[in-house]
């Protein structure tokens, strides 16, 4: 772990909480009533809205963080999942994965320090049609209830333990006693409270006692989707509203009983996003790949439709509501919309997908990609007021703010961060930490760096029995932690090339090989720009390979992506995949051909500009080829001819340069 010297460390080993509470608070390490008394206790905060219900006093001055962005307390390692964090103010709970055993760990709110550490068996390796591609880590957020700490896993265990020590109150499986069957990707609603009771979507939704684990009722009546459910009050009392599998319904928060569902299917029948409620007993819903519905509850049971808005598609992210406005995240943009009308507000580019909690008039994003944003956003736009990165990688799970302070994780690491003031100097930014992982400019011995050229010359010349051998010389590298990562790029690169040529079969066995390289790559180093912009490339194979895989995991090309644009935006080989995502992409999907074209111009000069981090040289070939492709498609034959000439001159023997050379008629 690593802290941060900004504030006083206090160890807790051997203390009772109440005594760590009191601590706490006098040395103002959390701020003198506004954690302890507020708390994040669930999901989506108190409310559940993240933040949108909640009424902030406005600032005297409104924050600007500047160029530094906002002030690190501490920042630690932590295990893979997507859980959020949950916190009294003084101790945080969240759910991780260690081999076969998922854990509820509660850390020191103050430091970051472990506290204790729950554990239970959960072995997923025979779990059927069960897609393992984001992992097999916990997903579901815990809930802080009646002194406990409720925890749902990936495979549908429930369990409450005592939030001041961690011991087990009571466990359920729910996959045993139910036959609750996993979603695709695994259990991933988050457990409601409602009074002395929890409800959770398994197989269906069902209530549990808080005290003794005992059913309260069970519905059977709906499958559960991915999106937490929300506790409203309707005109004839509470309801439990859930974006369940291809379909929004109704229940009796009491009972159970449906009180009424309405159709709102995309072709996976997945919702991801939590309902949100507006005024008027308004709800809003949204679905990736269909677009949003607003619906209005009415007497006996019902729902009415009030519009449907096909723009605003959000995927595994949140929305946030101020009045009438919400506020999501689709894809690489920003979007308000009127919660009245379904109007289209505003649209801001460049934002990346992002998860946002709304304090007051301030609104704090975080991007999938682990960097922080705070805002002001009305309906007449928005305003950034500075960002900074706070995580590396994937960041998919929504951050928690309680006070001033603002804690949020990934699959590697938790940070705490005081959102409420800038960075006084680089000490107190994540660069001083950033800059101790191991980096993509390590210096390579000469015998690995000869065995890239081959690689590369082998790629050009395409041939398999040269590709495989070059493979296995690799084995090696891999070993040695100096170069695991870049020699498992390398590996992926040649079982990429490798699975061209093959019939598809062949071809589907290297692409999911290659994958496996570039993400044991990344897990050896996040920073590896290339690693993430060739996993861009590889997933939409999987639309000509693997159709009934490639709808659901596809989409994780952009994030790889938007990761890579991220880290090195002007790495050649990244903006030449991003040039080959906008001209191969449909419109609607933000294909843009011409825009594309300009940027593998300027790859192609970036690339003779440039020394790889990856291997001298690397990619300079291949960018010309795919630059040549796209003259020719132009007619501009005399330039593609220039450009094939030179990539032969690069690599002799250029096997694919050559071809397209051969083809070229002999006028312009």
């Amino acid at each position: 772990m690593r802290v941060l010297p900004v504030l006083p460390v206090l160890r807790v080993s051997g203390w009772s909480m109440a005594v760590v509470a009191l601590m706490v608070t006098a040395l103002g390490l959390i701020g003198a009533g506004s954690a302890g008394a507020e708390g994040w206790g669930e999901w989506g905060g108190p409310g559940r809205d993240f933040g949108s219900s909640w009424k902030a006093p406005r600032h005297a001055q409104p924050v600007e963080w500047g160029e530094l962005g906002p002030r690190i307390l501490w920042w630690r390692d932590f295990g893979p999942g997507y859980s959020g964090i949950v916190t009294d103010g003084h101790a945080l709970y969240t759910m991780t994965r260690q081999g076969e055993h998922e854990r509820i760990v509660a850390l020191a709110a103050a430091d970051g320090e472990n506290l204790w550490s729950y554990s239970y068996e959960a072995a997923t390796d025979g779990l059927a049609a069960v897609d393992k591609s984001y992992g097999d880590a916990p997903q579901a957020t815990p809930l802080l209830a009646n002194g406990a700490v409720i925890g749902f896993g990936y495979t549908a265990v429930l369990s409450a333990v005592e939030a001041e020590s961690g011991r087990l109150r009571w466990s359920r499986d729910l996959a045993q006693e139910l036959s609750a069957r996993p979603p695709y990707f695994g259990h991933a609603a988050s457990p409601l409270p409602v009074d002395d009771a929890v409800v959770v979507l398994a197989g269906g939704v069902h209530a549990f006692d808080l005290a003794d684990g005992e059913p309260r009722w069970h519905n059977r009546q709906l499958d559960g989707s991915y999106a937490s459910p929300l506790l409203v009050e309707g005109p004839d009392g509470r309801q439990i509203v859930i974006a369940a599998a291809g379909e929004i319904v109704g229940l009796d928060a009491e009972t159970g009983e449906l009180l009424w569902r309405k159709e709102h299917a995309n072709q996976h029948r997945t919702i991801l996003s939590t309902p949100i409620l507006g005024p008027d007993q308004t709800v809003f819903v949204s679905a990736y790949f269909l677009g949003s519905i607003a619906l209005r509850l009415e007497p006996e049971g019902k729902a009415r439709e009030l519009w449907q808005q096909p723009d605003l598609q959000i995927s595994h992210f949140n929305a946030v509501r101020n009045s009438d406005m919400v506020v999501a995240s689709r894809d690489r943009r920003l979007m308000a919309v009127d919660l009245g009308s379904g109007e289209i507000l505003w649209k801001e580019k460049g934002m990346g997908k992002s998860n946002l909690v709304r304090r007051g008039d301030d609104y704090l994003l975080l991007s999938d990609r682990g960097r922080l944003t705070l805002a002001s956003m009305d309906r007449a736009g928005f305003r950034s007021r500075g960002s900074a990165q706070i995580l590396e990688g994937r960041s998919w799970s929504p951050p928690t703010v309680v006070g001033d302070r603002l804690f949020a994780r990934n699959g590697t690491s938790i940070v705490a961060v005081l959102w409420t003031k800038s960075a006084a100097g680089p000490g107190e930014t994540l660069a001083g930490l950033r800059s101790r992982q191991p980096g993509s400019d390590v210096e390579m011995p000469e015998a690995f760096v000869n065995l890239t050229r081959d690689a590369e010359q082998a790629m050009q010349a395409g041939d398999p029995g040269w590709l495989v051998e070059l493979a296995g010389h690799l084995e090696p590298w891999i070993e040695k932690p100096s170069t695991a990562a870049q020699a498992l790029y390398f590996r992926g690169f040649l079982r990429w090339r490798l699975s061209y040529d093959q019939d598809w079969t062949q071809a589907l066995a290297h692409v999911d090989a290659a994958i496996e390289d570039l993400k044991s790559a990344l897990a050896a180093n996040p920073r590896l720009a290339d690693a993430h912009a060739l996993l861009a490339s590889l997933y939409p194979r999987y639309y000509s390979l693997a159709p009934g895989r490639a709808m659901a995991i596809g989409p994780l090309g952009d994030d790889h992506l938007a990761g890579a644009l991220e880290l090195e935006p002007e790495n050649a080989r990244v903006v030449a995949i991003q040039a080959l995502d906008l001209i191969h992409s449909p419109k609607q999907y933000g294909g843009d051909p011409e825009k594309g074209f300009e940027l593998l111009e300027q790859a192609v000069q970036l690339a003779d500009g440039q020394s790889a981090t990856v291997g001298p040289g690397w990619g300079r070939g291949l960018i010309r080829l795919w630059y040549a492709q796209q003259l020719v498609e132009r007619s501009r034959v005399s330039e593609a001819r220039r450009i094939l000439t030179e990539a032969i001159e690069i690599y002799p023997g250029f096997r694919a340069a050559e071809n397209l050379l051969a083809e070229l008629p002999t006028k312009p």
